[in-house]
C-alpha cells in the first residue's frame, strides 16, 4: 500500500510513503481528521505487515486482514494494527467523528470476527457479512464491532460494506451491495431484493 500527501495545488509531493509486508498489501479508503492526520483502512495478505506497539490485533489470524492504520500530518506512522479472524476480510471505508474515534466497516467471511457485547448482529449470516467497528482514538481498543448481513443469494456477494460517514451526532452510516433476501431492514424505503445479482443499501447505525 502507499500513502501520499500532496500540496493544495497538486504541485508538490508533501510526503510519500509505502506501507505492507512481504505479502500483498492494499489500501482500499482514507480519511482525515482537522489536524491533517490521515486514516487508512485496508487488507494485507502479510504476516509481517508492520504493526506499531499497543495495537489492537498485533498478529494476523487468517489469509488475509483488514488494516488500519494513522498517519500523522508529516507522515509518521501513528499506530497500526490488524483487525480480522480465520477467514478473510478487505477495510473498505473509513471514518473519524470530532473525537478522533475512527469508524471501519468492509467485508468478513470470518466466523470468529471480533465483536462487541453491543453488536447489532454478533454472528456471522452466511457467507461474507459486512462489518462495522469502531475503535478509540488510539487504536488500541474496540468501542463496538457488529457483524451485518443475511444468508446470501445465488451469486455468492453476499455483503460488502462499501462507503462510511459520521455525521456531527456520531451516527455512522454505512453503504455497500447485498444478495440477501433476509437482509435486516429497519423503515426500509424498498422492502425486498428487487431483482438481479444484487442490490444496494443504506443504514444508519447509532453511535453505540
Amino acid at each position: 500500500a502507499f500513502v501520499m500527501k500532496l500540496s493544495a495545488n497538486g504541485s508538490q509531493v508533501s510526503y510519500s510513503t509505502v506501507l505492507g509486508g512481504s505479502s500483498a498489501d492494499i489500501a482500499n479508503a482514507i480519511a482525515l481528521d482537522s489536524a491533517g492526520n490521515a486514516y487508512i483502512a485496508g487488507e494485507t495478505a502479510s504476516t509481517n505487515f508492520p504493526i506499531v506497539s499497543g495495537a489492537y490485533q498485533s498478529t494476523s489470524r487468517g489469509r488475509q486482514e483488514a488494516f488500519v492504520a494513522k498517519l500523522a500530518g508529516s507522515g509518521e506512522v501513528v499506530f497500526t494494527t490488524y483487525l480480522g479472524g480465520v477467514g478473510d476480510e478487505r477495510g473498505l471505508a473509513i471514518g473519524v467523528d470530532s473525537a478522533l474515534s475512527i469508524f471501519v466497516a468492509g467485508g468478513t467471511t470470518s466466523t470468529d470476527f471480533p465483536t462487541s457485547s453491543s453488536a447489532y448482529q454478533p454472528l456471522n449470516a452466511g457467507g461474507q457479512d459486512c462489518f462495522v467497528t469502531k475503535f478509540v482514538a488510539s487504536g488500541g481498543t474496540i468501542t463496538f464491532s457488529t457483524y451485518f448481513g443475511g444468508s446470501g443469494g445465488t451469486t455468492g456477494l453476499q455483503e460488502q460494506c462499501n462507503g462510511l460517514a459520521v455525521d456531527g451526532g456520531g451516527n455512522v452510516y454505512v453503504a455497500g451491495a447485498t444478495s440477501s433476501a433476509n437482509f435486516p431492514l429497519l423503515n426500509p424505503l424498498q422492502t425486498a431484493i428487487a431483482g438481479g445479482g444484487s442490490d444496494g443499501f443504506a443504514s444508519k447505525f447509532s453511535p453505540t
